[in-house]
């Protein structure tokens, strides 16, 4: 049974508990974006693993789960009520979603059974609208995170997730833009199997996480320029993780270009790595499970921190407010 009650996390070990999970700062680092006081709020439990979350224009947040034999869920959590419901079963197994400028839910669908795509919903008709479903004739992988531009572009992160018996079309695993006449271009195609995705507040710059970047299986997060004509051009390593690290998962930034990257494992410390745009660390915030993605609140909830990690939805308050475009028109947000 899922529980929808929030409840705060106590101060014990958190490698031999889930119930004390005080922030970290690294040694001589500032305590500019977190303090190392401040603990995670858990405020849904679930039974199968979380990803994805995203805050609507409202400020509900949506967040999926993987019960991938029911073909997925997707959850809506009310910061006002502070309880959780499911919006929509299945979900074609989307393991990220986003808010587009006006108000519809994007989802990324993978493999494993699921929609293989890049999905629109309309949340208040529940209408589906395909964006993305094959590149040079041939289906995706499955698409597995997502940002958007200024401009309302979407790109995501696609590659090969396969169970036994499933189909690989197409070795054109990189990172997609979706154009806004609907057009879809393979924008980076070198950054190994890459995962999350995030885009600067100024928009010149594009980190993706990746494992398997080179031969040697390097997991590192990446920075690409991106370039006013709308090309994609490798600049550095960001942040190099050895092969017994975490995985970086999910990407966000702050409005100074702050990095928060879910760090996954399932064998070694596992939560939110806080670095600057250059890659120093920051800060660490650990999770009770493997770390999967985050987002953050909007308004006055903007210095919230909802993060993903194992079977739960977490909050905590952080220094710095996060970064969301600004999609506003002289009548407001639009909804419909």
């Amino acid at each position: 049974m899922c529980r929808d009650r929030p409840r705060r996390l106590g101060l014990l070990l958190w490698l031999a508990s889930p119930l004390p999970l005080p922030a970290q700062l690294p040694s001589g680092a500032s305590p500019s974006v977190v303090d190392p006081g401040a603990a995670l709020e858990q405020l849904f439990e679930g039974q199968f693993r979380t990803e994805g979350p995203s805050v609507a224009l409202d400020g509900t947040i949506y967040f999926v789960d993987l019960d991938i034999a029911r073909g997925g869920n997707i959850w809506r959590y009310d910061p006002q009520s502070k309880r959780a419901s499911v919006f929509r079963n299945p979900s074609g197994v989307a393991v990220g979603t986003a808010i587009d400028p006006r108000g519809h839910l994007i989802t990324a669908e993978v493999a494993s059974g699921g929609g293989r795509r890049v999905a629109l919903i309309e949340l208040v008709s529940g209408r589906t609208t395909i964006l993305a479903h094959h590149f040079d004739g041939s289906p995706l992988h499955g698409a597995n995170d997502l940002a958007l531009d200024s401009l309302g572009r979407v790109y995501f992160t696609e590659y090969a997730l396969l169970r036994p018996g499933e189909v690989i079309y197409h070795g054109n695993s990189g990172v997609y833009r979706i154009e806004g006449n609907g057009n879809l271009e393979r924008l980076v195609p070198d950054a190994g199997v890459p995962n999350g995705i995030a885009i600067s507040p100024d928009q010149r710059t594009l980190y993706v996480g990746t494992n398997r970047f080179d031969v040697l299986g390097t997991t590192a997060v990446l920075a690409y320029d991106l370039l006013p004509e709308g090309t994609a051009r490798f600049r550095t390593v960001i942040l190099k993780l050895e092969a017994s690290d975490p995985i970086p998962d999910g990407i966000k930034v702050d409005i100074d270009g702050n990095l928060y990257v879910a760090l996954f494992s399932t064998r070694t410390r596992t939560g939110i790595g806080i670095y600057t745009s250059e890659g120093r660390p920051l800060g660490f915030i650990p999770t009770p499970g493997p770390a999967t993605n985050l987002t953050f609140g909007l308004g006055p909830d903007a210095t919230s921190l909802y993060v993903t990690a194992g079977t739960g939805l977490y909050r905590l308050p952080v220094k710095r407010a996060g970064y969301h475009p600004s999609w506003r028109t002289p009548s407001g947000p639009r909804s419909n």
